[in-house]
This record gives structure tokens, C-alpha cells and sequence, in this order.
């Protein structure tokens, strides 16, 4: 699953704001259209509140034309931003400072999940149990760099489990397939897949990372600065208002929320169900940023070579929109 940019993307992005994108947004749509990507545009924490504010007219309440832009990676997102053909994305905390990192303008606004959906998600009969396992063995990861090379430092940071083997094997599907036959001992993706295997007859255990650190602002929704301060009293805090309404009926509203997950996400309705008991508790109605998770994800950008210095708090928040 990869979320994130990296250093060596910044000519394309600084090239897309000459018109290039892959944004897959409708160049003829009517003026006024707010084109809003997801970074996974099928993952239930990411995708879910703006199809639940589309579905129920929540968008337009707030007087917004909404397009939802789906993407599959962090890159292609903040290259759509920075072309132009996409005003804002809900993408995670550290796609947006690894972007201020390289210099580009691109700051989080609003929080909209806090905690992490990512999990460790082993075989049945696996000797792991618990997060310290990990120590010495070889775990999946999308590449490195990404979230999930991310999230194997913080497990080995949090818990000692050092000598963890990352192994970048692609695709959630090339995750899962090298599990399968055996050629890692882990794999790290987000919980709602361990319920795809298990309901697809494979034995699987997921154990959570969420409770590793209170320091995580896992999903934002960002934009270029310059925008946010062009829109401020327009666009913007329409966008708030409704990410808000989102949330808080998606919190109240489970059968309806399971539903538009199998119709919008793709999920079976087994796994939709589970993944709303898990993970909608993490959604964050007032928008409200933690600043410090944020702050980790920046921290770690050397280490994850990824940029040479960490950006300020000023290159990748504005908080003008949400208290922290």
C-alpha cells in the first residue's frame, strides 16, 4: 500500500504544476466543482466520509459541487494538488510532510482520523502474538519509505523488537500472497484486510499498532497553502463544516455506513461491518489535529530517507481552521 511521496518525485511534482496530473478529475466540469482526491480512494478510514457526505447530500448542504477524485498512491495525489486539477485531498500526515519537506506547499487543515488503521496481520498459527514478536523476523511492507516502513521503525522503537527484516514486496495483494506461501512471517496493511482473508477462508490474526503511540494524526485533509488562504471563508470552511456532518452521522448511523462501504468501497458486507466496529470510533468530527503525530511523522523523514532535514510545523499545518 503505498501512501506517501518521496524526495526523488519532486521534479515530476514541481513539472505537474505546468498542467501535468493524473488525476482522473473531468477537465469539463462546471466551474465552481471542488475536486477532492483520496489517497485510497477503496480504503474504508480515507474514502468513507466524503462518500457518506455525497450520499447524503451533505456536500451540497453546505453549498459545494463535490468531485471525488480516487487515486491509489500518496505521488499521484500530491502531484494532482500540485497541477492544479485536484484543491484538496484527504491524504495521510506524513504524505503531507514528506511533501513540505521537498518543498512543496501542501499543508494539513483538518483531522480527520487520528489513530492508525494500520495493523501487523499474521497466519492463525504463527508463534507472533504480540507486537514484541516481531523481533528478528521478516514483515511485508509496501516499500521502503512508505507508511508501512513507517510503522515497522515505530514498532521496533516502542516495543525493542529490533532486527525486524522489512521486506518491500508492492501491491496489498503481493502482501498477502507472500503470507500466504510463507515467505515473510508478517505482513502490514490496514485491519479491514485481515477481515477481507479471514472471510475469504484464509486464518489470519490482526494485531493493532493504534495503541503503540498517542502521538498520531493518521489522515488529514490538506491543500496548498496559497489555496487555503484564497478560499479561507468560501470553499474551505464549507469543506470543514461538512467533513464534520460527515463524521458525526457516520459515528450515528452504522447500517447506513456499513451499506455505502460494500456499494462505494467494494467491501463484503461481513467485512464492512467489522472494519465500521473497528475503526469509527478513530474518525475525529471536530477536526481537530495532533500536532505532535504530525511532528513523528516529520521526525522521521531521515531515517526513512526521505528528506535530508524536517520540515517546520509552519511548512506543513495551518490552523487557522481547527484548534489542536
Amino acid at each position: 500500500m503505498t501512501r506517501m511521496i518521496g524526495p526523488a518525485l519532486v521534479a515530476t511534482l514541481l513539472l505537474a504544476a505546468c498542467g501535468t496530473s493524473n488525476s482522473t478529475a473531468d477537465p469539463g466540469a462546471e466551474p465552481g466543482t471542488l475536486h477532492l482526491g483520496i489517497v485510497q480512494g477503496q480504503d474504508f478510514t480515507h474514502a468513507l466520509p466524503a462518500r457518506i457526505a455525497e450520499a447524503q447530500g451533505i456536500f451540497a448542504k453546505h453549498g459545494l459541487k463535490v468531485e471525488i477524485v480516487d487515486f491509489s498512491a500518496g505521488s499521484d495525489l500530491v502531484k494532482a494538488i500540485v497541477g492544479g486539477t485536484v484543491q484538496a485531498g484527504e491524504v495521510t500526515g506524513l504524505d503531507v510532510v514528506a511533501a513540505a519537506a521537498s518543498g512543496i506547499d501542501l499543508k494539513a487543515f483538518y483531522g480527520t482520523a487520528s489513530a492508525t488503521p494500520m495493523a501487523v496481520i499474521v497466519k492463525d498459527r504463527s508463534p507472533i502474538r504480540a507486537l514484541p514478536d516481531l523481533k528478528g523476523k521478516k514483515v511485508g511492507i509496501s516499500k521502503f519509505g512508505s507508511l508501512t516502513d513507517f510503522t515497522v521503525k515505530l514498532i521496533a522503537q516502542k516495543t525493542g523488537a529490533t532486527d525486524i527484516k522489512p521486506v518491500p514486496l508492492g501491491a496489498p495483494s503481493a502482501n498477502t500472497a507472500a503470507l500466504a506461501k510463507g515467505d515473510v512471517d508478517a505482513i502490514i496493511l490496514p485491519v479491514e484486510f485481515a477481515y477481507a482473508l479471514q472471510a475469504a477462508g484464509t486464518p489470519v490474526t490482526a494485531i493493532r499498532i493504534a495503541d503503540l503511540t498517542t502521538d498520531s494524526q493518521f489522515g488529514t485533509l490538506a491543500a496548498p497553502g496559497a489555496w487555503l488562504d484564497a478560499n479561507q471563508n468560501e470553499q474551505v470552511t464549507a469543506l470543514t463544516e461538512a467533513y464534520a456532518e460527515a463524521i458525526t452521522y457516520l459515528q450515528a448511523h452504522e447500517p447506513e455506513s456499513v451499506q455505502l462501504a460494500v456499494s462505494k468501497l467494494g467491501m463484503k458486507p461481513a467485512v464492512a461491518t467489522q472494519a465500521y466496529q473497528e475503526l469509527s470510533k478513530d474518525f475525529t468530527p471536530t477536526g481537530k489535529i495532533n500536532t505532535a503525530g504530525l511532528a513523528a511523522y516529520a521526525e522521521s523523514l531521515p531515517g526513512l530517507k526521505l528528506a535530508q532535514k524536517v520540515p517546520t510545523e509552519q511548512q506543513y499545518y495551518d490552523p487557522k481552521f481547527t484548534a489542536k
